[in-house]
């Protein structure tokens, strides 16, 4: 190689070409020919016997840069105005901004008789004016019907009303923006980045922040808040607090949308809500676990009723967006709306909704449930279109309740002392006894326990799957409901009256 042609260069060339190529795991040769950047007048030889020198003794990796994450790319120094969340404008739940933050419906008639809890009476009948009155519904307006009020200079802007029935929750950062540089408290960040990315707006004075999203609060808890600093943030006066409501409240929306940000309000992440308000003196001990669910995993034992308890207090929303959920396609009237696991992306995901307690199928598939049977569609072991409140019980119960611990849910560890055992037909390969799945299919499930009973595979007296009984409860006790009183008589019915040989045929079901 010549004097003149740096040997170090003609190195670190190779090494950049390695760090670039190191998947293909080049040659020597094919090394060389990625090396772009040699030093001009490099002999080729050595060149190449370098290449085997970095093949041999490859340069460390370089650390890949972290992707940045959602609220990292928001930019709260600018906005886009006339922005407001999809999923809110989609309610009829609007009023006007008068004066300030005060809630106005102009549109109403000032003696309507709206609830005056100051008077314990109606606005009819007492000095107050009804359209001061957010908390009466006929005072709301769908959003754009509302927007057409801001024709009007006397209003300040949209102000949308939250209820108790809303699946929203308002987080309220005060005094955590500064109006001059549009830089946010990185406390206030810090929080956002834990419960994820979603719809955020300016607040109007420009020194707060409002993010909008989808879940629920542990417990009672309605309107937790704490400040996040013990000095002014930036050119503000007042302290910096954070505050978060899923109750009932007037949420001012100025449309200045976070530039960077959803336009819709996205769920949050549920399972940092405990430690985050624990951590801020916002938690009771004994306040219940957050009915949105999510949380880590309670590896403490409990009473059957603690259990229940807590299951009873689980959403079924959180249950279902981590078990049969696909994709969220929108909210209705009785509940959210999505595209479920079994779905295809034709169907427009209009059929399946869910709410705080079920899930229900008005397609023509059918079939609805609790917790416990959308963990049990999850798991395979129960089919979408024969699923039914309630008809997951037993050591079926078990199973699904297990598995929704294993999802993350803060449930206790069900006590095991005088509970069943796991039954026999658990560990038996029943898909070996019949043409169909037998965990998808009811009476290919009813038809592979008998079998599997007959052959001695199980043991005469094990308690059969909910999902065996079906047939039972539809043929001989004329119901789809598989409740405890049904599953009952229905497994009373298989452990003495029913036989492979007197009710399979062959491989299939014959009752």
């Amino acid at each position: 190689m010549p004097d003149t042609v740096d040997e170090a260069a003609v190195r670190e060339a190779l090494e950049a070409a390695y760090q670039r190529k190191a998947d293909v795991d080049p040659s020597p040769i094919e090394l060389y020919a990625y090396a772009s950047d040699l030093p001009a007048g490099v002999d080729a030889e050595r060149a190449r016997s370098i290449a085997k020198d970095v093949i041999r003794d490859p340069p460390a990796a370089e650390p890949a840069e972290p992707a940045p994450s959602a609220w990292e790319q928001a930019d709260f120094g600018d906005t886009n105005p006339g922005v407001y969340p999809s999923d809110h404008r989609d309610r009829a739940s609007w009023m006007v901004q008068n004066g300030g933050k005060m809630a106005y419906a102009p549109w109403s008639s000032a003696d309507e008789p709206a609830p005056c809890s100051e008077h314990n009476t109606t606005a009819d009948k007492c000095d107050c004016d009804a359209r001061w009155k957010w908390g009466h519904a006929p005072n709301r307006r769908p959003f754009e019907k509302a927007k057409l009020a801001l024709d009007d200079p006397r209003f300040d802007g949209l102000a949308f009303i939250q209820t108790e029935d809303d699946p929203f929750v308002f987080v309220d950062g005060d005094d955590v923006r500064d109006p001059d540089t549009g830089d946010v408290h990185p406390a206030f960040r810090a929080v956002l980045e834990h419960l994820g990315p979603t719809y955020a707006d300016v607040s109007t004075s420009g020194t707060g922040v409002h993010a909008y999203y989808r879940g629920a609060l542990p417990g009672d808890e309605t309107a937790p808040s704490w400040p996040i600093d013990d000095e002014p943030f930036g050119a503000n006066d007042d302290l910096p607090e954070i505050e978060l409501y899923s109750g009932k409240h007037v949420c001012i929306a100025t449309g200045e949308q976070v530039s960077g940000t959803p336009t819709d309000a996205r769920r949050w992440n549920g399972e940092v809500l405990r430690p985050l308000l624990e951590a801020n003196g916002e938690l009771d001990d004994e306040t219940p676990t957050t009915d949105s669910g999510s949380s880590s995993r309670s590896s403490t034992s409990g009473s059957g009723s603690d259990a229940m308890d807590a299951f009873n207090r689980l959403d079924a929303r959180e249950v279902a967006e981590k078990t049969i959920v696909d994709e969220w396609t929108g909210e209705g009237g009785a509940g959210d709306t999505f595209l479920p696991t079994w779905g295809s992306s034709g169907d427009g995901g209009t059929a399946n909704f869910v709410d705080e307690t079920c899930w229900v199928d008005t397609g023509h598939n059918g079939g609805r449930g609790g917790p416990a049977e959308m963990a049990m569609i999850d798991l395979g072991e129960l089919r979408n279109e024969n699923s039914e409140v309630g008809c997951v019980t037993g050591n079926d119960f078990r199973t699904a309740y297990e598995h929704l611990r294993d999802l993350g849910f803060n449930l206790p560890e069900l006590d095991s002392s005088g509970s069943e055992q796991k039954s026999d037909y658990y560990d038996a390969r029943l898909g070996e006894y019949v043409d169909g799945d037998p965990w998808s299919d009811p009476e290919a499930m009813l038809a592979a326990c008998l079998l599997a009973r007959s052959e001695g595979a199980v043991s005469r007296d094990a308690d059969p799957p909910t999902l065996a009984l079906l047939p039972i409860v539809r043929e001989y006790l004329g119901t789809d409901d598989v409740g405890d009183e049904t599953r009952e008589m229905a497994a009373e019915v298989f452990l003495n009256e029913l036989s492979a040989a007197k009710h399979v045929d062959g491989r299939e079901l014959d009752l």
